[in-house]
């Protein structure tokens, strides 16, 4: 959608860019503590147990503009990269990006260590793994429009 009407978005001065890209890490960290405090599902906004609908309600509008945010920060700062090194794997990686979210989600647990460890191997191994699956699946113009509702391949 970002992507479609980018032309009628105005130009952002930097002092605006700033703040759109500081409002992400301080929702996160707001949204982070809040969790912590009640029982989250992301079930939201249903009704959880012993949990005040009023901090539901908190939580699920927090959980949506924290990931407005993310969005909008991702996309402010990819747009702002013009080198062509960075951009062609990137651009690249956007033709496979509905087959990594929907495989990946199947690969959330390989992974190793603890803390960020974990989350770096599990981020390189979804990654790896989507894209190599992809591939297979892509290789088939029959398996392509079963899994991907397409009717060419990629590759």
């Amino acid at each position: 959608m970002i992507s479609r009407y980018r032309n009628k978005f105005p130009n952002l001065s930097l002092i605006y860019k700033i703040i759109i890209i500081s409002v992400f890490p301080v929702l996160f960290a707001v949204f982070e503590y809040y969790k912590l405090s009640v029982a989250f599902f992301p079930t939201l906004p249903y009704s959880v147990a012993g949990v005040d609908n009023l901090m539901i309600a908190k939580l699920f509008i927090l959980y949506n503009l924290l990931a407005w945010s993310g969005i909008a920060t991702t996309w402010l700062i990819i747009s702002s990269i013009h080198n062509t090194i960075i951009l062609r794997p990137l651009s690249y990686l956007g033709l496979f990006s509905l087959d990594i979210y929907a495989i990946h989600i199947l690969l959330l647990k390989v992974g190793f260590g603890e803390g960020w460890l974990k989350v770096f191997t599990v981020t390189v191994f979804g990654l790896a793994i989507s894209l190599i699956v992809s591939w297979l699946i892509r290789k088939s113009k029959i398996l392509t429009l079963i899994f991907f509702g397409q009717k060419t391949s990629l590759v």
